[in-house]
């Protein structure tokens, strides 16, 4: 389980898009009221590059929630239950 933490964290990019101020339709970069530009990050190429990180961590608090349910049923079972 570590070490799929490991591998998610080492997968992250150190990519993130950076601010592109937003224009009107006249092309001229539109200002907030207090005269600072709008900008805009698109963050689809920074999901994409993160995808398979997001996947690695998704898995790994999985496997996390998987063991812990495992020693719950370890420490405190059935008592009845003769099944096995």
């Amino acid at each position: 389980m570590a070490g799929l933490f490991l591998l998610a964290v080492s997968s992250i990019p150190t990519f993130y898009p950076a601010a592109v101020p937003v224009t009107g339709t006249d092309g001229i970069p539109l200002l907030k009221p207090d005269g600072s530009p709008v900008t805009h990050r698109d963050l689809a190429e920074f999901y994409r590059y993160n995808t398979p990180a997001f996947s690695f961590l998704a898995a790994g608090f999985c496997l996390f929630v998987w063991w812990l349910i495992r020693a719950v049923r370890f420490l405190y079972g059935r008592k009845g239950s003769t099944k096995y």
